[in-house]
């Protein structure tokens, strides 16, 4: 949860980990911008935990229709992941210092 005005830090699998995306999701990636794939279980995680990995456009087109995506900076998290700096649009009427 986020205020209005607020920032977020997200991170996604961008372009440098496109070469671990299965085969069958190569032509997804082109396409839509987004692939999420079953590469195996994480210990400690649910099964459903996988791995998605993400364009930049789809992050700011899709990302896009709830924030404000302000950057994104590849491999800016450990060299594994990259980050997108967001901030939460102020509804109309809706000032942050009100809340």
């Amino acid at each position: 949860m986020v205020k209005p005005g607020g920032y977020l830090l997200l991170s996604c699998r961008g372009w440098n980990h496109f070469a671990g995306i299965p085969t069958a999701g190569r032509s997804r990636i082109e396409r839509d911008g987004f692939v999420y794939a079953d590469t195996g279980r994480t210990p400690g995680f649910p099964e459903f935990y996988q791995t998605a990995w993400h364009t930049a456009s789809y992050v700011r087109r899709r990302w896009g229709e709830f924030f404000e995506v302000i950057d994104i900076v590849p491999v800016a998290i450990d060299g594994q992941q990259d980050a997108a700096l967001c901030r939460k649009r102020v509804s109309m009427g809706v000032r942050d210092d009100k809340l």
